[in-house]
């Protein structure tokens, strides 16, 4: 992998921009201290490979691959080596999580996992279009129009379901229970989240689902347990719910919490960074309450 520096633009920009970078953290840590000082010295050698093997890949690839992808592919696999929860988001999931966080997006109205390297539904919203066309949780997505799943990222099936109003995406199906796949043609709409779907069960206790935690589902939550007589008993739903606002989730256990810690923040070496406490001002009166989660429960 030795090379000169001087014969590969793209390496000399990498080496330059390295130095730049660490010539600033080595000026904090010359004021910080000596043990500092061999971090940054260690991170120098190692931001050095990564030159060589990016200057390598653009030398040497059979496919020319543009810088960015290529930056973006290191970041993403720095970031998901540092534990099962870390994540680098480009600016189209971004984009996703908010719309999620707000209700709604436009597409056909599945959330995906992934089993035995297919993608795999895990759960179908209520008024979709994947709702109307039969297909159920459990199903696994063996093609995307004329695109083999097979080790399609998560970004890349988000990009072909998704897409405008009233556009066709084609969908091969298979089906545990079935031999044979099929297809399914959906046609794209907008996917509503609703916050929440409730029923009565017997003796006023009640039952409700929370499918996202998305925003303002704590207020609909409290103007449902205020509407009328106050429940003898709840039965909350969190299955398939894969998460959403931090700070929804934080005040739906307010309401059932009067005292304590509901969750906090800790740093390096134990560093306590934020703590969040239950109040008991709109805590909800006791009564039994019973709260479901499966293995797509997530998140918040």
């Amino acid at each position: 992998m030795q090379s000169d520096a001087s014969s590969n633009p793209l390496r000399t920009r990498l080496m330059r921009s390295s130095l730049l970078l660490l010539a600033g953290i080595a000026i904090g840590a010359t004021l910080s201290s000596a043990h500092a000082g061999e971090r940054v010295e260690s991170m120098y050698r190692q931001l050095a490979v990564l030159a060589e093997a990016l200057a390598y890949i653009d030398e040497h690839y059979i496919h020319d691959v543009p810088a960015p992808h290529l930056i973006r592919g290191a970041i993403d696999g720095m970031v998901s080596s540092l534990d099962p929860h870390s994540a680098f988001f480009p600016a189209a999931r971004y984009q996703e999580l908010r719309d999620v966080a707000e209700g709604e997006y436009t597409g056909v109205g599945i959330e995906i996992g992934f089993r035995r390297g297919r993608p795999e539904i895990l759960s179908i919203r209520d008024d979709s279009p994947a709702s109307r066309s039969g297909l159920a949780a459990g199903d696994f997505i063996l093609q995307i129009d004329t695109a083999d799943t097979r080790g399609m990222s998560y970004d890349g099936l988000r990009q072909r379901l998704r897409g405008p109003i009233g556009t066709r995406v084609k969908l091969l199906i298979q089906r545990p229970s079935r031999d044979d796949p099929w297809e399914h043609t959906l046609i794209r709409s907008w996917v509503r989240i609703p916050t929440l779907t409730s029923r009565p069960l017997t003796d006023n206790v009640h039952y409700i689902k929370i499918s996202t935690f998305s925003r303002e589902v704590v207020t609909d939550l409290k103007a449902h347990l205020t509407s009328g007589p106050g429940p003898a008993g709840l039965m909350l739903d969190l299955r398939d719910n894969p998460g959403g606002l931090f700070d929804e989730a934080i005040a739906l256990a307010d309401l059932f919490l009067e005292e304590g810690i509901i969750v906090r923040t800790m740093g390096r070496s134990g560093q306590l960074i934020a703590t969040r406490n239950a109040r008991k001002p709109g805590t909800q009166p006791y009564y039994p309450l019973a709260i479901l989660i499966d293995r797509s429960s997530a998140s918040s």
